[in-house]
């Protein structure tokens, strides 16, 4: 029998936050069986920490918010008892675990390989050391609810509300493209069960699909046309305001709370036709800001490759 990852099956692969960890060094780490002994060359391992770094983004950003939360309904100072709450709460750590997981498959490693070759590497190369106490120091500054402090140099077009608005057409198109890939799985006979091999099979490649429906929005807004990959100008965007105001954060947190709830009921077949409904005008509204905006995105677009050219 397959198993099949829910939780990263509901992020819809979109990864615009993300959040990954070296989890030996932060939470407990759970029993692993591998047969690998070799080390991972130490280039290899340099990549692999650049991308778990790059991944907690997301948890360095958004820890802090809900720190300071429970630190202001509690008046707790304990660092410890807020870690364990906010675990307790948010399923951080299983978060970080899950994601963790897709990072070292990128790599085609294991996570015992990773930790084998940090210990041994660390004792006498200060890149890998480097690197290693880069992660512990950003992710204890989370836990202790210190935002991390980033330069980014995003497109001046990409305004807080801009921002905002194709974060949340980006989720609701990975729903819709998750919900109509169901249906047409369904329409061929094939009932919609988890513990089907035959179903799963369906939805293995489900990502394409959202990263087909991805592409389509990047064109709409005119993100092609920069010089950088678009998930990468909207993430660095959401990091800027996420550091300049804490409502644009609760705003992010809102909507992947609830593209986390829809995409839930979407795979239990409980998504109902009112929720469609409202799902598809969320569709049409994202249509006409880009429709609204299109020439402005064409100047302001031109101007930064202009700008970031002469660099």
């Amino acid at each position: 029998m397959k198993k099949f990852d829910y939780k990263n099956w509901i992020l819809g692969g979109l990864a615009v936050i993300g959040a990954s960890a070296l989890l030996y060094y932060f939470i407990d780490k759970k029993d692993a069986k591998s047969k690998e002994k070799a080390l991972i060359p130490k280039k290899d391992l340099e990549n692999i920490l650049k991308d778990l770094d790059n991944e907690l983004l997301g948890v360095y950003l958004n820890l802090p918010g809900l720190i300071r939360t429970h630190k202001e309904l509690t008046g707790s100072i304990d660092n410890e008892d807020i870690k364990e709450f906010v675990d307790s709460r948010f399923h951080i750590s299983n978060e970080i675990q899950s994601i963790a997981n897709k990072v070292y498959e990128k790599h085609s490693a294991t996570e015992e390989a990773v930790e084998k070759s940090c210990i041994i590497y660390e004792k006498t190369d200060k890149d890998i050391r480097d690197l290693n106490n880069l992660i512990k120091k950003n992710l204890a500054r989370a836990y202790q609810g210190i935002e991390p402090q980033l330069s980014i140099d995003d497109p001046d077009f990409l305004t807080a509300d801009l921002t905002l608005e194709i974060l949340e057409e980006m989720y609701a198109t990975a729903r819709m493209a998750s919900y109509e890939r169901i249906e047409e799985i369904e329409k061929r006979g094939i009932k919609r069960d988890l513990s089907s091999n035959e179903f799963l099979d369906q939805i293995e490649n489900m990502d394409n699909f959202i990263e087909e429906a991805e592409n389509e929005l990047f064109q709409k807004y005119g993100l092609y046309a920069l010089n950088q990959a678009p998930t990468k100008v909207i993430r660095n965007a959401v990091i800027k305001y996420s550091q300049i105001d804490p409502t644009f954060n609760r705003h992010v947190l809102a909507i992947e709370k609830e593209h986390k709830s829809d995409m839930a009921m979407i795979l239990g077949g409980e998504f109902s036709a009112n929720k469609l409904e409202m799902l598809r005008n969320r569709l049409k509204k994202g249509e006409n800001v880009a429709k609204e905006s299109s020439e402005e995105f064409k100047n302001e677009t031109e101007e930064y490759e202009n700008k970031n050219s002469l660099k």
